[in-house]
């Protein structure tokens, strides 16, 4: 594979040893060490898992971000719907108000979709999204003390509404909305 099909992002990626070996320590505002290194040691996981046990298709990790209770749901190469577990739904129907982390991997190698972005801001009990290339780039969001619904569902949506006119691609959607979501009180972090 050479340099230009390997920065390709429209097809699936499979997983290395080494990429699982190199996943980065990425860390986020707010939260402590020991926590930034917990979500390193997740990512990991989940491309542990993806490549022994998935064909490095998509793994979902609903993580509750106080009692670190973790439930890790097989998907496509397109998705994973914590839907379909019942451990995962019970946590997602009795989290506390941005009290759990969805933190996924993409085997296209793209970082968020507008689909992760949508949910990201609509679910109240995600607190914190991340999703890990197949390659070990990660990148994160998290909603701040200062989250404000309003000024984030307006943003997401003038990205959305250029996309949808086709006046953007999907890719600047998303660049358009990570660019400017810490007006809306939303953390973005991602590895270097």
């Amino acid at each position: 594979m050479n340099v230009e099909q390997a920065k390709k992002r429209d097809h699936k990626i499979y997983i290395t040893d080494v990429a699982i070996q190199k996943v980065p320590l990425v860390r986020v505002k707010g939260m402590s060490l020991a926590e930034s290194e917990m979500l390193q040691r997740e990512h990991m996981e989940i491309l542990r898992i993806a490549k022994e046990q998935n064909d490095s298709n998509e793994v979902l990790s609903v993580f509750d971000l106080s009692s670190r209770a973790v439930v890790r749901i097989l998907g496509t190469e397109s998705g994973a719907s914590p839907f379909n577990n019942a451990v995962s739904y019970s946590m997602i129907i009795n989290a506390k108000r941005h009290g759990l982390g969805f933190l996924h991997n993409h085997p296209s190698n793209n970082n968020f979709s507008l689909a992760d972005l949508y949910t990201f801001i609509q679910a109240g009990e995600i607190g914190l999204m991340s999703v890990i290339t197949n390659q070990s780039e990660v990148h994160i969001l998290r909603k701040s003390d200062i989250f404000d619904y309003s000024k984030i569902v307006k943003l997401a949506t003038d990205a959305y509404d250029e996309y949808d006119a086709k006046v953007i691609s999907h890719d600047e959607a998303v660049k358009r909305f990570l660019k400017g979501c810490k007006s809306g009180g939303v953390i973005y972090e991602r590895s270097k």
